[in-house]
This record gives C-alpha cells, sequence and structure tokens, in this order.
C-alpha cells in the first residue's frame, strides 16, 4: 500500500507538467484553506463552491507553502483520483483476479466525468479511493483502519458519515467498539461539517443552500437515471450478474459490496427525496463500487465456458467487443476532456498573469468582476489578489442594454467585433456584451475581461477607464465614475485598444 501509495502521488505530480488548473469548488476551498489559516473564514458566497471539510484540511496546510498551494491541491486529488482507480483493480483482483481488476479499472476510468473531476481537483476520487480502501480493509479485518478510511470519506460526502456512524456502532456486537472513534464518528464529523460553515457563514446549513442553487437538483429517479449514464449499460449488467452470481454461490465478499453500492444509492436518493440537493456526481462512489462488480461480472461470464480456453477466448472476444460501442465513445469523451482541460488551464495562466501584473492598482479597487461564462475563474482571481470569494463576481451578458438600468447610472458595454456604428446602436446587437452598471464612484471597478474592445459607458455620468495590465487575451480595466479616482500602474499598458478578438 505504501508504494501504491507513492507511484500515485509520482504520477500525479507528472501530471502537472501539462497546464493544470482547478475550478469552481477547487478554488473555492483553495481560497477556504488561507482564509482559515488567517482566521479569517468567509464562506458566505452565492453560488458554488460548498463548504468540505477535507479539501480545506488539505488546503489550509498548503495555504502556509505559498503560491504553489492550488498545484498541490491538484496534486493531492489527481493522486486520489488514480488510488481510487488502483484500489478499484485490487478489490475487484481480490474477488475475481486479474482480469477482474483489470475490467474493473478501465470500466472507471471510463466513467463519465471521471477524468474531468481528476483533472480540474474535485473530491471525488479521493473519497471513491477511502471507501473502496475501506471495503478492503474490512475483508482482511482491520476494523480501525476501516473507520479511519470512513472518516477521510465522510468529510468529503456527509452520506457516508451515515456508514461512519452505523459501522463505528456495529462493533458493539462483535467487541471491537472503540469509544475514541464513537466522540468522533457522532461530534467531531458534524462539527467540521456544520459548525466551521456556520462560523463562516452565519449559517449552519449554508453548504446545503449552496449546493442547491447551483447544482441540477434532480428528482430521486431522475438522479438514478443521471447515475447509471456515468456508470454505462455494460457496467450495470456485469454489476447485477455479477450479484446474481454471488447470491447463487453465497459469496459473502461480493454480496457484502453489493451492498455498500445499494447502501450509499439510497442514501443519496432518500437524501434528495427529503429536499436536499441532487447531482449525478453524488452517485460517483456508488459508481466506483458498480465498476468492481462489472470487473467480477465479466470474469464470471467467462468462467461459465468451464475449462475450455478455446470457450473462454470466444466469451472474452464477445464481450469486449459487445461493450465497445459503448466504451470507445468514452474513451474519446475523456480525451476531449483532457483537451478541454489544458486550453482552461492556459486561458487561467493567463489572467493570473494579468492580475499579478496589476496586483498593486488592483487591490485599491473595492470589487472586480468576470463575464459570467468564465465565472469559475472568480476564485483564481480572489486568490491572486488575496480578497475572499465575495469580492469577486460575474455577471451576464446580454443582447441588449435595458433602457431602466441604463437610465439609473452608467452601464458599461463591451463590444466583440468593433462595428463602426454609434455606441447606442452597437448596444443593441447581440454580439455586445453587458457588463456591469457602474453607480458607486469610489472605490472603483476592476473589470477581468478576454475582449480586446475597450469598455465604454451608455447613460449616467461619464465613467473613466484605464488599462492596468494585459496577458494572452485578458485585459484588466479599472473603471470610476466620474469624481473617483482610477488607479494607474506602470506597467506600460496602452490606454487605447480598439482592436478585437474572440478569446
Amino acid at each position: 500500500m505504501p508504494l501504491l501509495i507513492v507511484t500515485c502521488l509520482a504520477l500525479a505530480a507528472l501530471s502537472l507538467l501539462a497546464p493544470s488548473t482547478p475550478t469552481t469548488d477547487s478554488w473555492g476551498w483553495i481560497v477556504w484553506g488561507r482564509e482559515v489559516a488567517h482566521l479569517d473564514l468567509n464562506t458566505d458566497v452565492g453560488g458554488s463552491p460548498a463548504w468540505k471539510p477535507l479539501p480545506v484540511m488539505f488546503t489550509l496546510v498548503f495555504s502556509l507553502l505559498g503560491e504553489a498551494a492550488p498545484e498541490l491541491w491538484l496534486w493531492v486529488a489527481r493522486a486520489g483520483g488514480l488510488l481510487a482507480v488502483a484500489a478499484a483493480f485490487r478489490l475487484a483482483s481480490r474477488l475475481a483476479g486479474p482480469w477482474a481488476g483489470a475490467v474493473a479499472a478501465v470500466a472507471l476510468l471510463l466513467a463519465g466525468s471521471w477524468v474531468r473531476s481528476a483533472a480540474h481537483g474535485y473530491s471525488e476520487g479521493l473519497v471513491a479511493a477511502a471507501l473502496l480502501l475501506a471495503v478492503e480493509h474490512h475483508l482482511d479485518g482491520r476494523r480501525r483502519a476501516v473507520s479511519g478510511l470512513l472518516l477521510v470519506a465522510a468529510l468529503a460526502r456527509p452520506e457516508a458519515w451515515a456508514l461512519l456512524v452505523a459501522y463505528t456502532l456495529r462493533g458493539r456486537r462483535n467487541g471491537t467498539r472503540d469509544p475514541r472513534l464513537v466522540i468522533v464518528a457522532l461530534a467531531l464529523v458534524p462539527l467540521l461539517w456544520l459548525g466551521a460553515d456556520w462560523l463562516g457563514s452565519g449559517d449552519p446549513f449554508h453548504a446545503s443552500e449552496t449546493a442547491r442553487s447551483v447544482d441540477a437538483n434532480l428528482s430521486w429517479h431522475e438522479l438514478l437515471g443521471a447515475g447509471a449514464g456515468l456508470a454505462g449499460a455494460p457496467v450495470l449488467l456485469l454489476a447485477a450478474l455479477a450479484g446474481i452470481v454471488g447470491w447463487r454461490q453465497g459469496d459473502r465478499s461480493v454480496l457484502g459490496l453489493s451492498a455498500c453500492v445499494v447502501a450509499w444509492t439510497a442514501l443519496v436518493c432518500g437524501l434528495v427525496g427529503l429536499g436536499w440537493p441532487g447531482a449525478p456526481r453524488f452517485l460517483m462512489p456508488a459508481v466506483a463500487g458498480a465498476c468492481v462488480m462489472a470487473g467480477v461480472g465479466a470474469v464470471r461470464v467467462v468462467q461459465a465456458a468451464g475449462d475450455f480456453p478455446i470457450r473462454r477466448l470466444a466469451l472474452a472476444s464477445v464481450l469486449t467487443l459487445a461493450s465497445a460501442p459503448a466504451a470507445v465513445p468514452r474513451a474519446a469523451t475523456g480525451a476531449e476532456q483532457l483537451a478541454v482541460a489544458e486550453r482552461r488551464a492556459v486561458l487561467e495562466a493567463d489572467l493570473r498573469d494579468a492580475v499579478r501584473a496589476a496586483a498593486r492598482p488592483l487591490r485599491r479597487c473595492g470589487a472586480y468582476t468576470l463575464p459570467a461564462d468564465l465565472g469559475w475563474l472568480e476564485g483564481a482571481v480572489a486568490w491572486e489578489l488575496d480578497v475572499s470569494l465575495e469580492s469577486v463576481t460575474a455577471v451576464r451578458r446580454s443582447p441588449s442594454v435595458p433602457a431602466a438600468l441604463a437610465r439609473s447610472g452608467p452601464v458599461l458595454v463591451l463590444d466583440q467585433d468593433g462595428h463602426p456604428e454609434p455606441l447606442m446602436s452597437r448596444a443593441s446587437r447581440r454580439d455586445s456584451v453587458l457588463v456591469y452598471p457602474v453607480s458607486d464612484p469610489s472605490p472603483c471597478l476592476a473589470l477581468l475581461s478576454p475582449l480586446r474592445a475597450r469598455p465604454q459607458a451608455i447613460g449616467g455620468r461619464p465613467v473613466q477607464t484605464r488599462a492596468l495590465a494585459r496577458a494572452g487575451h485578458w485585459r484588466v480595466w479599472a473603471i470610476s465614475a466620474a469624481g473617483g479616482r482610477v488607479p494607474r500602474t506602470g506597467a506600460g499598458v496602452h490606454d487605447r485598444e480598439t482592436s478585437s478578438v474572440r478569446p
């Protein structure tokens, strides 16, 4: 196990040689880790992310190492995803041999959004790894290790808390219950989930409200369908077959794993039925267990041929060909997810360079904004400027400027194509961008945009604009209504830029 963990950490470190970036949730945990270190936690921000104790425990430590914190969290999250794949291989190999392990590992790698989740630093990989390893250690009779792994999972997913409590109290029957684990399960986990978020937002259930506002909020049966889509039909069929064969053979290990998959799915769907938010990614731990079951089921299918190598080879070939129509598109999707992650990383790297170049004058502004479709970059701006997440907002694009808004004060407009028509005519075009209403002259507003066009104002008082920095397609503008001070910078950025480029 130590060698396996070191190997996953090494491979995750190598993956960082390619352009890499966190995304919305990951950036939230990274910023919050620094805020906890400074005893100034603020989780009361609109939209995602939602508070999770486990990632913030890591990023709290990483924040002490300075600017390396984002990359360090990506390193741990990706290592967790790799460890989950390795754990799926180990567990399936234990249950039905190495071929079952290979099928389980491939199935998990091809699971919907698995590659994207690991690339951007989501916590699902860590949770799945902890739960799969907990099953393995339970089979070895290592009860304390199981409780420790369930604790890790419970600090990233509230559903795992129920499993931790049930497993800890179960020890009462066989005399292995540890009072210290009871205290941890019943007190520490809810304290870190609810208490920390209460301190940061004033509402102990703020994380749930945040998740409800940004996730899909599917009904329980819609969630089941989406979760089935993550696993894929071949995985579900083979997992069901493994469960049936395990029941007929009285295989307690396979039946126990099946029970874990069903229990997690029932917990998620039950909470959704009670009004909690529901998103397909909440079912990823169950999908990981189903992939292990699918590996077992695939081996059981081949074993049905008896001791005839030719028949076994023929059955294995048929099984592979039957799964190909589902597996090949998933592999292509995974490759595309990696390519998109790299493009996002390049875009974010340019933004961070631009913010760092103008950091001093930017800090004299009291508000920072991005276009809404780039709102996942809010955390990167907050990190670079050492401000809270609520200081950075995203505003929607609009095909027109509402007249009422323009009458109440200046409205900033960026035009993508530099049309020669007068400004008000351009503002009604679909390729224009409504950026921000400017009402307060002090402090200034910082606008970060991947468009070269200079922001211009419609209606209200005159507005001063100054270009502070640029990197790649990104431009950083300081904007103030008449009478306000616009910060200057010595970065040598030209104030006039009229050409345009699509990001």
